[in-house]
């Protein structure tokens, strides 16, 4: 949890450095991928929760995991995890998180073939699988649904360029199975 957690959102290594974040909801969809893809064991069900999106709210039906919530909870306690309250252009309440510097310790010392499944789901699959493009949680108001996309340009001879997102504010569900896990989806939600 706390490498899925590291790779989008890390603390300033220096004084003045950059340091990223990650939203809860984009957490929880890659969350519900990796539980989908095996790679983590954790039990998940609907749950009715806000999405703000260009300064209105709706109710949506996500499947979350209250067990990866609260190992997220317990990193917190163990200085792994920061996170922050922030509120949307609606006013509504909504949690950041990053890996702390003793966090990023931790990740140091543990195996990295440890994290290679995790890999597979969240960066996007390449020919020469060097595993540098990271996946994106986009919402799309209009069909009310998840989609994870990239922003690079793919190169797998199997998309079309109509199938392949380069840099569009339109965020494109990718076509392609990585690795032996399940396709990439658009996660629908109940209006």
């Amino acid at each position: 949890m706390c490498r899925l957690i590291s790779l989008y959102g890390k603390c300033a290594t220096k004084p003045g450095g950059n340091e990223t974040w990650i939203r809860s909801t984009p957490l929880n969809v890659l969350i519900y991928e990796c539980i989908s893809a095996g790679v983590l064991d954790f039990d998940y069900a609907p749950v009715l929760t806000d999405v703000s999106f260009n300064g209105m709210t709706k109710k949506v039906w996500l499947n979350m995991s209250q067990e990866a919530l609260t190992a997220v909870d317990e990193l917190r306690e163990h200085g792994l995890v920061r996170a922050v309250r922030m509120y949307t252009t609606d006013y509504k309440s909504m949690t950041a998180y990053q890996v702390s510097d003793i966090g990023m310790k931790m990740l140091k010392v543990v195996p990295k073939a440890l994290f290679d499944e995790l890999k597979h789901i969240v960066y996007v699959p390449d020919k020469e699988n060097t595993y540098s493009d990271k996946v994106l949680i986009s919402w799309n108001e209009d069909k009310n649904e998840f989609s994870i996309r990239c922003l690079a340009p793919l190169t797998l001879p199997a998309f079309s360029a109509s199938e392949v997102l380069t840099a569009s504010k339109h965020p494109t569900t990718l076509p392609c199975t990585p690795g032996r896990f399940q396709p990439f989806v658009t996660y629908s939600c109940a209006p």
